[in-house]
């Protein structure tokens, strides 16, 4: 579903309370933590606007739709959005017959495409034609076309990269479209970045200096918008609940890591074996180890021999 957005001001004054990642969202782009690149880009734009086709691609939480907003704000232009997995060949022709008349708010169209990497085929292929200077193309009366102007419309495709750093393309793209797009990626700010950012946050809703642990967050959580999740917690935990963050990715990998490497002594002869598959050593399942046609030792479950069998 494709829907127009004005970014006015709120109806009537009024508020209404909100989760830490959308009170916190940038409605500007210099209000944006890291991303010192995108947000040079999209100044740019913002200042000196032109037809273009952008593709924003990075890890998920970091930025791409609210850039996209902040843009439609900074101009300030008329916001038009196809959410995920709603681009196929008959939203785009919507859109281009939209895009026709004068936009509502500024002199600019914004028209957001969330998971650009999910569009169908056809609708990529039906982008070139949005896209280059066939859009400029205008029927002429008796017939036929003629060139005209290009339609005020700045497009703005977001998508989940992968990769190791999340910033590769997708396979699910077709090279003329990408080659008619300027590509910016997305990565995460660094870990003093949000941690200065999640410490100005619980100042402003707490009043008090005293709080969690920043940096366990930034260095824990996979993104920013999950660190304000799990700030948010603490928030609604109350001030004097400040557990420190667990059961994140990095502390599970070392936990497992660290049970690997313990060792357990053996059933029978009392020597130290390892237990390299364990994951929990106070759970010991017991069975014959497989050197046991020599000494019958019995040892944890799929731990190797002990050392006397080993020798």
């Amino acid at each position: 579903m494709q829907t127009t957005i004005h970014l006015g001001p709120e109806q009537n004054g009024l508020t209404f309370p909100q989760p830490l990642y959308e009170k916190y969202r940038p409605r500007h782009i210099e209000d944006f933590v890291g991303l010192e690149r995108p947000k040079r880009v999209f100044e740019g734009v913002a200042k000196s606007p032109r037809p273009c086709a952008l593709l924003l691609i990075g890890p998920p939480g970091t930025g791409k739709t609210s850039m996209a907003l902040a843009l439609a704000e900074d101009l300030p232009g008329t916001l038009s959005h196809v959410t995920s997995q709603k681009c196929d060949v008959a939203t785009l022709d919507k859109l281009a017959e939209r895009f026709i008349y004068y936009p509502s708010r500024g002199n600019w169209w914004v028209s957001l495409v969330d998971e650009a990497d999910q569009m169908t085929d056809k609708a990529q292929l039906r982008c070139l034609s949005l896209l280059d200077s066939t859009s400029r193309l205008r029927p002429r009366f008796g017939g036929g076309y003629e060139e005209g102007v290009a339609p005020p419309v700045i497009w703005v495709f977001t998508c989940n990269g992968i990769g190791p750093d999340g910033t590769e393309l997708p396979r699910s793209f077709e090279p003329r479209f990408v080659g008619r797009c300027l590509v910016v990626n997305f990565t995460q700010p660094c870990r003093e970045e949000i941690a200065t950012h999640l410490r100005a946050i619980w100042q402003k809703e707490t009043l008090s200096e005293k709080g969690p642990d920043f940096e366990g967050y930034a260095e824990h959580c996979t993104n920013l918008r999950g660190a304000l999740m799990a700030l948010d917690i603490d928030l609604l935990a109350g001030p004097d609940s400040l557990p420190k963050p667990k059961h994140t990715v990095s502390a599970v990998k070392a936990a497992v890591s660290k049970a690997s490497a313990a060792k357990h002594p053996c059933a029978r002869c009392g020597r130290l074996v390892a237990a390299r598959f364990h994951d929990r050593t106070d759970i010991l399942v017991n069975h014959k180890c497989k050197h046991a046609r020599r000494c019958g030792t019995v040892t944890d479950n799929r731990a190797e021999a002990c050392e006397r069998c080993a020798a």
